[in-house]
């Protein structure tokens, strides 16, 4: 069993309640953010404010076009919205975070 894979469903989910001391109550959207399309079937993530060479993570993924979702946290606090999360959809499967390095 491997155990650094971490089930990321929750943040897909519409109308989730998040609660957390530091940054008070929060609610769960997706947003579809339209496709991507692959071409060389090679991953890259990176924050877009932080640039320089980034190496593709090992595991590859057939070339296609992929639909792309955001997870947007919306604070109740503060009114404030971010983007918690965004994945692309490479089947109708689980979400999951692992063996991507």
């Amino acid at each position: 069993m491997d155990h650094n894979i971490i089930d990321l469903t929750r943040f897909f989910q519409e109308r989730i309640e998040l609660e957390d001391s530091y940054v008070g109550k929060a609610v769960t959207k997706t947003v579809n953010l339209g496709s991507i399309h692959v071409t060389s079937g090679q991953i890259v993530t990176c924050d877009p404010f932080v640039l320089g060479d980034m190496e593709p993570f090992s595991a590859k993924v057939a070339p296609s076009i992929y639909p792309v979702v955001a997870s947007v946290i919306h604070f109740s606090d503060n009114n404030d919205e971010r983007i918690g999360a965004a994945m692309i959809q490479f089947n109708e499967g689980s979400v999951v975070s692992g063996n991507w390095h």
